[in-house]
Parts: C-alpha cells; structure tokens; sequence
C-alpha cells in the first residue's frame, strides 16, 4: 500500500456531521477518496447542503437514513 491508500474499495464510511465537515475544509481531493463509495452520516441530523457540498467535491453520495446507530439500523432513507 502506497501514499496510505486502502488497496481494496473502503465501500462506506460513517461520519459523524462535524467529521464530514472536516474533510470538506480539508486538501483531500476526489483521488483521495477513490475508493470510497459512499458516506452514512450518523449521531446527529446534517446540514443538506453539507451532504451536497461533499458529493459534488467528491463524487461519493452521502446516504442520509433515519435510524439508530448503535446497532446500524436505518428505518428510513
């Protein structure tokens, strides 16, 4: 593994608002996240604008459900 990039696709990442937020502040560019395929936020409600702000800098959805995250239970998306 080179330049700290996962050699197989991450599929989904959970990301609590506050750390998606970080990563659209951040330097990460789309090449960053390639194998990234989607982002569940969880903890607290998103801002829309943020899950769209990060899909288009990064072309990876981010899949809003309603649910509880302590046993990765979504009721609705």
């Amino acid at each position: 593994m080179g330049g700290g990039r996962p050699s197989a696709p991450a599929q989904t990442a959970s990301l609590v608002p506050a750390a998606l937020r970080m990563v659209l502040a951040s330097d990460l560019t789309r090449d960053d996240l390639v194998s990234l395929l989607s982002v569940v936020p969880g903890t607290a409600p998103l801002d829309p604008a943020d899950a769209d702000a990060f899909t288009a800098r990064f072309g990876v959805p981010v899949l809003r459900s309603y649910g509880a995250t302590e046993f990765c239970g979504g009721v609705a998306g």
